[in-house]
């Protein structure tokens, strides 16, 4: 984090630090994609229960982020002025365990594309996701990138259930897989 991201997030307290994503919302290059990123932990930590667990506790994350979001989108635009500002990146954040909701096995992969489908889907806004950007406040923030991060499940989903064919095993050794289904 620069030394002007620090002051700004300092001004504006822990909700404009936890908007930006500790910082990571104010990347000079693509700010939403860098911001996105802190989400990975997270995912990754809702998928070390094994299913029905795993679910269970994303569905629970996504809800608390998802709430907390609306209201830290709300503090992020009065902080910084602007109806969506890109320094928010908690909407990006939320999005992400989203996407990996009920993905049976989670490896480098998985992870990697369901990443890339979240970004995708962000970029491109599917209806009724730009539409829903329009909504006041930090409804608006948070509500199109849920959507990104339904339409990314349901993509994700459609790859590995017809492509990887992972079945509803649970790959403990995730970060050493190589490959889907190896």
């Amino acid at each position: 984090m620069s030394e002007t991201s620090s002051r700004q997030c300092s001004k504006g307290g822990w909700p404009v630090l936890l908007a930006t994503g500790f910082g990571f919302g104010y990347s000079k290059f693509a700010p939403g994609t860098v911001g996105a990123l802190v989400g990975i932990p997270i995912v990754v930590a809702c998928h070390l229960a094994p299913l029905p667990w795993s679910a269970l506790i994303t569905v629970l994350v996504s809800v608390v982020l998802f709430y907390g979001g609306v209201w830290l989108s709300f503090r992020g635009a009065e902080h910084f002025a602007v109806k969506d500002p890109q320094p928010v990146v908690i909407d990006e954040i939320a999005s992400l365990p989203i996407t990996f909701l009920l993905i049976p096995r989670m490896d480098v992969w998985v992870l990697l594309v369901g990443f890339v489908l979240n970004r995708i889907m962000d970029i491109i806004k599917p209806p009724p996701a730009r539409q829903l950007e329009g909504m006041r406040g930090g409804w608006g923030i948070m509500l199109d990138d849920t959507f990104a991060g339904i339409y990314s499940c349901g993509l994700l989903h459609l790859l590995y259930w017809t492509v990887w064919r992972g079945g509803l095993q649970w790959s403990q050794s995730w970060p050493l897989t190589c490959w889907p289904g190896t």
